[in-house]
């Protein structure tokens, strides 16, 4: 009984370890991919970062008491689906964000977890009421596709994201 038990929670395990490996995030193969294709990318990710920092230090010499104030970041979504069953509603999209405010703003029900350095951001998301060229705007767009996967090294040159590969540019984030 000990060996069968001990067979089927290393099963298990090794089940385990194995789907956690199959999913990945493809973030940074992304940035790498697109700073091989732009290296202005790293100077302009710097001066962010710069730019960033002055704000901060300006804000903390401020005589102002900017206690209450919160940032609120306009937001799109771009829904690409390959089918009905995975074109989520708003409802879902409206409810994403409300999660993601309740993390950033730590009034999510788990708030009083382990993490001691969990705070209120004082930052808000919200989905944008215009769009780069001052028009009203949902701020959701859906795009039905053929491929569920969009990685560099299987789609060039991120095909979701580029309109004269089969859908919409992004919008300038400048706007």
């Amino acid at each position: 009984m000990k060996k069968t038990t001990l067979f089927i929670t290393s099963l298990l395990f090794a089940m385990t370890s194995f789907a956690q490996q199959t999913r990945t995030c493809s973030t940074m193969e992304h940035l790498e991919y697109q700073t091989s294709q732009d290296p202005s990318i790293k100077k302009r990710m710097q001066e962010i970062e710069l730019h960033t920092q002055r704000r901060i230090k300006r804000m903390r010499n401020s005589t102002q008491n900017n206690t209450n104030s919160i940032l609120k970041i306009p937001v799109v979504v771009d829904v690409l689906y390959t089918n009905a069953k995975n074109n989520i509603s708003n409802a879902q999209i409206h409810s994403q964000i409300k999660v993601l405010n309740e993390d950033f703003r730590r009034t999510n029900a788990n708030k009083n977890n382990r993490w001691s350095q969990a705070a209120d951001t004082r930052i808000e998301f919200h989905l944008a009421k215009f769009d780069p060229n001052g028009n009203p705007t949902t701020a959701i767009t859906r795009k039905k596709v053929n491929s569920e996967d969009w990685r560099p090294k299987y789609k060039s040159k991120n095909a979701m994201k580029i309109s004269y590969l089969g859908d919409t540019n992004p919008w300038n984030t400048k706007k």
